[in-house]
């Protein structure tokens, strides 16, 4: 069964922008209200009241702490009625609403008639009404727009998640009723796009299913839309409601999702998907466990030792490897299930996953740390304590410390994660061996070490870019929602520039064979191609973004091990 997934489905920019700046009020103000839902998502409504913040439908019923004005804005009045009781106000009104409202308030001045396009009753039109005094006609249907008395000069505005085609339907009736009349399409690009590429998709598909809350206007459109060019369409909140549907007779099935719906139950629902598909259950469950218990990273990790120690003419390659994998899949394990709250936004599969199976996966650990610690004495003791130094750090940089009264871990300081990440693969992979049981020259030594380090590095930005939407509602500070994905992302080329350019420069000043540089350069091209498959692109499932990032390691291992032979 194919899965054709819309890149435009999930949390549109007003909505990420509100997301945004409320889950940042969460950590410094103790009392927050939404003046109603925030974004109408049930589960994201229920995630944020856990984090202290409160919807509130009557006005009477505030009288202290922090407002918020949810992203589809209120009316003048209401905000009015705020400022008077002395509440502190944060207006979250979605800009693209704040510029329809601003519309409907200059032209109301210069006497002008406003009829709305969209749902009577929803909060934005409601917004909306009170910018034009709540004279202005709301019209859902052409039906309704032919119920509309004669007027001499008239505005259209339109609810931004409208129907497309169904405004310019209902705007020429409207031309019937007045004899001056002002169009202005507000429907949000983002919401034409979602609509268009549901149409396309639609038109592919046996079923189609689209994500979001049942009182979501603009996912209830998508379904609308939907059922005009596909037989089957499911509105579904959560995977839970497709358990017991029967996917047997499909070969095509596409997924979007509303614009209130957040990536993880995206994630969720196509990960089900994947997994019901009676052909191929089998092996893709052996996937999700070869990369949810961390068994990819750790064969990634010993075949990038393996082969980057055979390019230094290494003569204990294998064991060192060994311990790499042990090592790397102990780590992966034990940190997913220190940290298994978080996953369940970033990777609500791999959650499940640990938590199901939690017991027995904590005991694999176990005989997987004995068993390094076996490999480490048997080579040395100066192996075992790098070894044993490194596997502390790797576990409690994610423990909870109290240090002057505040609980914090190493892990929550912005930036930290992923240079303790590289440096524990640098340190296993190169340190280790080289520097320790000392089989190569500095130079070279040096060189493997920062490579290593950087490839590391760079993965690490990348998978926290992907999952910048799950930290933040997890309250995570890493660099990207710390200073932005485009200056993460940019610390990341240049980091793999410099990289390119410290190793080339390096073998050609000391007249070392030009295998590394080679290497890195071809590092560096897979980095661009995963730049441009996928980084920028959403809901890219989870597990196919680990098997390119763990890639990294996994491509460059190989390749060092074909150099070797040509050395």
């Amino acid at each position: 069964m194919k899965i054709i997934v819309a890149e435009t489905g999930g949390f549109c920019w007003g909505v990420r922008r509100a997301m945004d700046k409320i889950l940042d009020l969460s950590r410094k103000k103790e009392e927050i209200y939404t003046l109603g839902p925030l974004i109408h998502n049930n589960q994201v409504v229920a995630l944020l009241e856990s984090k202290g913040v409160k919807p509130e439908k009557k006005l009477e019923n505030l009288d202290k702490g922090t407002v918020v004005i949810r992203a589809h804005g209120t009316t003048p009045q209401v905000l009015n009625n705020l400022k008077e009781k002395g509440l502190d106000v944060v207006n979250l009104t979605c800009p693209k609403v704040g510029k329809v409202q601003g519309i409907i308030k200059g032209h109301i001045n210069k006497g002008y008639q406003v009829v709305i396009v969209g749902d009577e009753g929803h909060a934005e039109v409601v917004s909306l009404k009170g910018y034009s005094n709540n004279t202005a006609f709301v019209v859902g249907s052409v039906e309704e727009a032919e119920k509309l008395p004669e007027m001499e000069k008239v505005i259209v505005v339109s609810q931004t998640t409208f129907n497309y085609d169904e405004f310019f339907k209902i705007v020429d009736k409207v031309r019937e009723k007045a004899k001056e009349v002002k169009e202005f399409c507000t429907i949000c690009d983002s919401t034409h796009r979602r609509q268009d590429e549901v149409k396309k998709i639609a038109s592919q598909v046996d079923c189609m299913i689209i994500i979001g809350g049942k009182h979501s206007a603009n996912t209830t459109r998508l379904a609308e839309i939907s059922k005009q060019y596909c037989p089957v369409v499911y509105h579904i909140e959560t995977e839970d409601e497709l358990k017991g549907i029967d996917f047997s007779n499909f070969d095509k099935v596409g997924v979007s999702a509303g614009a209130s719906t957040p990536s993880w139950i995206i994630n969720s629902v196509v990960d089900y998907l994947r997994f019901v598909d009676e052909k191929s259950r089998f092996s893709k469950r052996v996937l999700g466990i070869v990369f949810n218990s961390g068994l990819f990273r750790g064969f990634s990790a010993f075949v990038f030792s393996y082969g980057l120690l055979s390019l230094a003419n290494f003569q204990d390659s294998l064991k060192f490897s060994v311990i790499a994998f042990l090592y790397i899949f102990s780590m992966t394990l034990f940190n997913g299930i220190i940290d298994l709250e978080g996953l369940r936004f970033s990777n609500p599969t791999k959650f499940y996953f640990l938590k199901e199976n939690k017991t027995l996966l904590i005991a694999i650990g176990i005989i997987s740390l004995t068993l390094l610690a076996l490999l480490s004495i048997n080579i040395s003791l100066n192996v075992f304590f790098i070894i044993l130094l490194a596997s502390l750090l790797g576990l409690l940089y994610r423990i909870k410390l109290r240090l002057k009264g505040r609980i914090m871990r190493l892990f929550d300081i912005p930036g930290s994660k992923n240079i303790i990440y590289a440096l524990a693969w640098s340190i296993v992979i190169v340190f280790n061996p080289l520097f320790i049981y000392g089989k190569s020259n500095a130079l070279s030594s040096f060189l493997m070490f920062l490579f290593v380090f950087t490839v590391v590095f760079v993965g690490s930005i990348l998978s926290d870019i992907k999952d910048i939407q799950g930290d933040k509602f997890y309250g995570r500070e890493t660099l990207p929602i710390l200073i932005g994905t485009e200056r993460a992302l940019r610390i990341a080329n240049w980091l793999v520039i410099i990289l390119i350019l410290f190793i080339g420069v390096a073998a050609i000043t000391d007249g070392q064979n030009f295998s590394m540089p080679i290497l890195t350069m071809l590092f560096g091209g897979y980095y661009m191609l995963v730049n441009k498959l996928v980084v920028k692109k959403r809901n890219v499932s989870p597990l196919y973004y680990e098997f390119l990032l763990d890639n990294f390691a996994l491509i460059p291992g190989l390749l060092a091990f074909v150099f070797s032979f040509f050395k």
